[in-house]
């Protein structure tokens, strides 16, 4: 039986809880806390309430928790986009990595600078977007490890082909790689 195949069995009849249960014996969400954030869904819920295959579902909860970050890859305004990844990372995060006065600088059409402070220190980095509709998926994701907290947490890519967005999961890289082996998530990380 193959990894994937495996996986999404082991998925079938799963509820949230579970999922939240397993990731608080990782030590990467408080359990109670983490059911106090899900605005949608319920911890009695199947885990397929959000999302059609296993690894799919467990990306959207993990960002319905606040363990990952979503970046939307079409149909936004770029600047406001930036701005909600900025508030994302630093809810993400609780507060150790604050982002803020986010300002998209344009030199062009297209290209510009994305400016930003995080923890206070300005920062600033080269933007190309293809077309303005679309956040600069490049450099965010070249860049991406410059968000990662003082403690032991990592933010890790997820590369699986059928989740189209971008999506990165925030936790210490031990929970990550069990994350990964045991709900079919391929990722990435940033050293």
């Amino acid at each position: 039986m193959s990894r994937r195949t495996k996986v999404e069995t082991m998925g079938l009849g799963v509820t949230v809880g579970q999922v939240i249960d397993r990731l608080a014996a990782l030590e990467v969400v408080d359990a109670p806390e983490a059911v106090s954030r899900l605005r949608y869904g319920t911890p009695d819920d199947d885990l397929g309430y959000f999302g059609h295959d296993t690894a799919t579902a467990v990306v959207e909860l993990l960002t319905a928790i606040g363990v990952a970050v979503s970046v939307h890859c079409s149909d936004l305004e770029v600047g406001s986009a930036y701005e909600g990844l900025a508030r994302d990372v630093t809810a993400c995060t609780g507060g150790a990595v604050a982002v803020t006065d986010v300002e998209l600088d344009y030199r062009d059409g297209r290209d510009g600078l994305l400016r930003f402070r995080r923890n206070g220190e300005p920062c600033e980095w080269e933007v190309d977007h293809e077309d303005l509709e679309y956040c600069d998926l490049s450099t965010i994701t070249e860049r991406f490890g410059e968000f990662d907290p003082p403690d032991a947490r990592r933010w890790s890519l997820v590369t699986n082909r059928e989740i189209h967005d971008r999506y990165f999961i925030l936790a210490e890289p031990e929970a990550l790689a069990a994350i990964a082996r045991e709900y079919g998530l391929d990722l990435l990380g940033y050293d």
